[in-house]
């Protein structure tokens, strides 16, 4: 009984975590449409992108029972997200909000966001 309860609560909180991944990275595209012109709205997206990789793989674990254990393509798409494109995707994430922090005229951002509004 516990069993199938936390097998459930998984997979809801799977699908509710890229529901909701998909939900912002939509809702980020209609504010700010030209993110994919700018270095941080792309790494914002892609830092999006990387937290749907968790769930996706639950899903597939969860529902079909495909997992890197059982499928030598999926463990070396696993090793490669995890060892590769995550590592380095968070790595240039980081060069690009340095660089972006040293334009600001005051504190960590660039000018004008984070700072208090003149009255």
């Amino acid at each position: 009984m516990m069993q199938s309860i936390v097998v459930l609560m998984l997979k809801i909180g799977s699908i509710a975590s890229i529901v909701t991944i998909l939900a912002w990275i939509a809702y980020y595209s209609y504010l700010e449409p030209t993110w994919r012109k700018g270095p941080i709205g792309r790494s914002l997206v892609e830092f999006a992108v990387y937290a749907m990789v968790t769930p996706v793989l639950f899903l597939l674990s969860l529902f079909w029972h495909f997992t890197g254990g059982t499928s030598q393509t999926l463990a070396w798409v696993e090793i490669v997200l995890l060892v590769v494109l995550v590592p380095f995707g968070m790595i240039r994430r980081i060069l690009i909000w340095r660089r972006a922090s040293k334009v600001g005229t005051t504190g960590r951002l660039p000018a004008g966001h984070g700072e208090p509004k003149e009255k």
